[in-house]
């Protein structure tokens, strides 16, 4: 209960039958309660509309830190005047919060703070940006998204428009190892078709040449990519045909970069998911994906 920065004077007493007696006066001075020194920690992804930090309290300044937790905002230099972030925990050491419901391509400011009796006290101001947040029939990076992973930050998106009407799978004869109907692996399989086969025109080919807008990294999709197509097609189209784009078919068959043998390729048939077992040297349509 004794007042910060003062000088105090003691001295123990004893009480007898002949009275009371004093020790040998001392004398001490408090000492003054500063602000807390603490530090923030670099933000880390969970999600694109959450990341965690948090900070670290390594001086309580003589006081107890009663208080700690994040200010964070869209402005420079947030303070617990704002709203913030408070953590449950209190005294000195690290601790880390969660910061969520943040919005895509948005800049946000984050610095750590801790109470005491003196004051408030900041760490230092980290700023971040909050990266692209996607969504099923975004027009985006030259194409339509149709597939996103958890995080919504990658997935992959589909050409406006055919490639061609009518290409070959190629590579008639030669196995090429792109066999598993069951995967994700459209780009790994154009790699394979094309180490195998250098026929130009081919399916893999025309989609591995594909460039608009600055992006040339588009590939044949797999037999199971064109499920995600399928389950988002009224979506994919009308973002197509919003941006002038031509609708991806029902109509028509699709090579896929899936081979069922040396002979025989897989071509989806989009009315209902149809798996077509073609010989790679029949005409097909095609349409190019990449992933972001």
């Amino acid at each position: 209960g004794l007042t910060e920065n003062t000088t105090y004077y003691v001295r123990a007493y004893a009480t007898s039958d002949a009275g009371t007696a004093y020790g040998n006066e001392m004398t001490f001075t408090t000492l003054q309660i500063g602000l807390p020194t603490l530090t923030t920690t670099t933000p880390t992804l969970i999600t694109t509309s959450q990341i965690s930090t948090g900070g670290n309290i390594t001086d309580d300044g003589y006081g107890t830190v009663t208080e700690r937790g994040m200010c964070w905002g869209t402005s420079p230099n947030p303070t617990i005047n704002e709203p913030h972030t408070t953590d449950s925990g209190t005294g000195t050491g690290a601790f880390t919060l969660n910061l969520t419901n943040l919005q895509s391509e948005t800049t946000y400011y984050i610095r750590a703070y801790a109470t005491n009796s003196a004051g408030t006290a900041y760490g230092q101001e980290i700023t971040y940006v909050n990266p692209h947040v996607s969504f099923i029939g975004e027009y985006y990076q030259g194409g339509v998204v149709f597939y996103l992973d958890q995080t919504g930050e990658h997935g992959l998106i589909c050409s406006m428009d055919d490639i061609s009407y009518g290409a070959t799978w190629g590579c008639s004869g030669v196995s090429t190892g792109s066999v598993n109907p069951s995967l994700d692996n459209g780009e790994s399989n154009t790699v394979l078709i094309l180490n195998t086969c250098n026929t130009t025109g081919i399916a893999a080919e025309l989609c591995s040449s594909y460039s608009i807008n600055g992006y040339s990294d588009w590939f044949l999709p797999s037999f199971h990519e064109f499920s995600y197509i399928y389950n988002n097609l009224n979506v994919l189209n009308n973002t197509i045909t919003n941006n002038s784009g031509g609708v991806i078919s029902t109509a028509n068959n699709y090579w896929s970069s899936t081979e069922l043998n040396s002979t025989t390729g897989y071509a989806i048939l989009l009315t209902n998911l149809g798996s077509v077992q073609n010989p790679k040297t029949d005409l097909n349509y095609v349409r190019a994906i990449r992933a972001f």
